[in-house]
């Protein structure tokens, strides 16, 4: 295999250079606040892929910047329904195939 596991000294930095398999909980024990996509406690330059449920306590945000034409474009794309508890601000228009309104 060609892979490289090494420490820097003088960082402290832990580095592996090849695929990496962990089979146990993975937990990071740093409080580092993200306040944009390069910063923060967990840093990944790639995508992600997470093949359950996604939990955040915090805010989220998406900077994408793709304005939506259609059902699978745009900066958020979802397959299924959406869920919101709270209210909905929007700062351009809605585009829809059908509209029911229930409440008060």
């Amino acid at each position: 295999a060609d892979w490289k596991t090494y420490i820097d000294t003088s960082s402290g930095k832990l580095y592996h250079t090849n695929a990496a398999e962990i089979s146990g909980i993975v937990t990071i024990n740093n409080s580092t606040a993200a306040t944009s996509g390069t910063s923060g406690a967990l840093r990944v330059s790639g995508g992600t892929g997470i093949n359950g449920a996604l939990y955040v306590n915090g805010q989220s945000y998406f900077k994408n910047t793709n304005n939506a034409t259609s059902a699978t474009t745009g900066s958020v794309i979802i397959d299924g329904g959406l869920s919101v508890a709270k209210d909905i601000y929007n700062g351009g228009s809605i585009t829809t195939n059908a509209v029911v309104i229930r409440g008060n």
